[in-house]
C-alpha cells in the first residue's frame, strides 16, 4: 500500500506502510491521483483504493475537529 503524500513533477511521493517514502511516475498511476489517495498494486498496475482513502480522510477530518475543540 502507497500513500500518495504530494505530487512533484512527473512523479507521486508516496509513503509506504513501514515508512519508508517512494517516488511513483504519474504515468504509471490512476489518471486524477491526488495527495492523500491510498493506492494498492493490482493486476493491471496501481489503483485507488478508494474504501481506504475515504476511511483516511474522514479520521484525519476528525483528529483535525478534535484538535478545534481543545
Amino acid at each position: 500500500m502507497f500513500i500518495v503524500d504530494r505530487i512533484e513533477g512527473q512523479f507521486a511521493v508516496c509513503e509506504t506502510d513501514d515508512g519508508a517514502v517512494t517516488d511513483l511516475l504519474l504515468t504509471e498511476l490512476p489518471p486524477g491521483v491526488q495527495e492523500g489517495d491510498v493506492l494498492i498494486l493490482g493486476t493491471e498496475g496501481y489503483e485507488i483504493d478508494s474504501a481506504e482513502t475515504l476511511r483516511r480522510r474522514r479520521r484525519n477530518t476528525s483528529l483535525f475537529q478534535s484538535l478545534l475543540e481543545d
